[in-house]
């Protein structure tokens, strides 16, 4: 009975506090309803929604006399005189808005594929300011591919500006400190005050330090969302305590390239670039990281299980992995009907 323009208005579960649900208008109702808007200009529609789970989706009108009975049941904080459960009438939409039953839903933003064209060319809060307004909602669907990407952008730029900040922290804590422990400072106050272990502080100190200094290549393109932070944090390790000539080698092979690359390809590129600058000291990167090699404790999972996490030499690895795979396969010939994996 109702055509595209009808508005939409959410509702939820009948029962639940401060939901309104509503039913179908009669075979009458419809009819005085295509009568009434025969005899009286049309009115603007107004989308009306409440974003809640398991809320769905309803056909309601806006400036219609007729009424319709909704199914409240009012919260005990809601200064109103209608309690407990019962049918209340409504003449519009926006009565039900006034309420506070429905809320606004803003209309689609017109024209986002010129807005997001627009905004490849800007940063920061400039960015943002453009984003900001727009509606999702309702919009083409490969716009808001490139809506996503350019909020991926605002993010980028979000994860420098807070790298500018910690490399200031670890500066400030230099002078009061020293250089041997302001690190372990900046590290301790972010851990504290992110609510994060201080190993993930140290990684985001690290790398704050990398990209605001002789990884500022990175540092620009993470800004201006050619890279995410992931992809930052990666870039940072990989050169960790390497000599400028080979940071700037490898960020000049790596960099044009990193936006379009998943995590583990980019990882495949560091080392291949990373040999290409330095192969005479391939060997002693790989002494120094087989130092490293570690088997970490359990790691509580929900559902009472557990993981273990192990970083090896490669070779060692790969023959751990065949004698699991050998194992497996012959419990499997034996009749054991799990598969490979479990």
């Amino acid at each position: 009975m109702l055509d595209d323009e009808d508005v939409d208005a959410v509702v939820g579960p009948a029962g639940a506090a401060g939901v309104v649900s509503r039913s179908w208008p009669s075979a009458l109702e419809v009819a005085m309803m295509m009568a009434f808007f025969q005899a009286v200009p049309s009115v603007p529609p107004v989308r009306v929604a409440r974003q809640e789970p398991g809320w769905q989706w309803f056909p309601l009108v806006a400036g219609t006399p007729v009424t319709f009975e909704l199914d409240l049941v009012v919260p005990e904080t809601t200064p109103t005189a209608a309690t407990g459960t019962g049918p209340v009438v409504v003449a519009s939409v926006a009565e039900a808005v006034a309420a506070g039953w429905v809320a606004p839903v803003p209309e689609p933003t017109a024209g986002l594929a010129g807005i997001v064209d627009g905004a490849q060319e800007l940063l920061g809060a400039d960015l943002l300011a453009v984003l900001d307004p727009v509606e999702p909602f309702g919009q083409d669907l490969s716009d808001l591919v490139e809506l996503a990407a350019q909020w991926s952008r605002v993010i980028g730029y979000a994860h420098a500006r807070r790298a500018d900040a910690v490399a200031a922290l670890v500066t400030g804590f230099e002078d009061d400190l020293g250089t041997g422990t302001a690190r372990l400072a900046a590290t301790t106050e972010l851990a504290m005050r992110l609510g994060v272990t201080r190993h993930s502080a140290a990684k985001v100190v690290s790398t704050a330090l990398a990209i605001s200094g002789p990884l500022a290549a990175t540092g620009q393109a993470l800004a201006t969302g050619h890279l995410d932070a992931r992809k930052a944090e990666m870039i940072a390790t990989a050169l960790e305590h390497q000599p400028y000539p080979v940071c700037e080698a490898v960020q000049d092979a790596v960099l044009p390239t990193a936006a379009g690359r998943t995590h583990p390809q980019l990882a495949q590129d560091l080392t291949t670039a990373l040999i290409a600058a330095d192969h005479h000291g391939a060997q002693a990167r790989h002494r120094t990281a087989r130092g490293g090699r570690r088997v970490n404790h359990p790691r509580h999972l929900p559902d009472g299980m557990a993981s273990i996490f192990a970083v090896l030499p490669a070779p060692d690895a790969l023959a751990l992995d065949l004698a699991l795979d050998a194992a497996a396969r012959s419990a499997k010939a034996g009749g054991d009907g799990r598969t490979l994996d479990q």
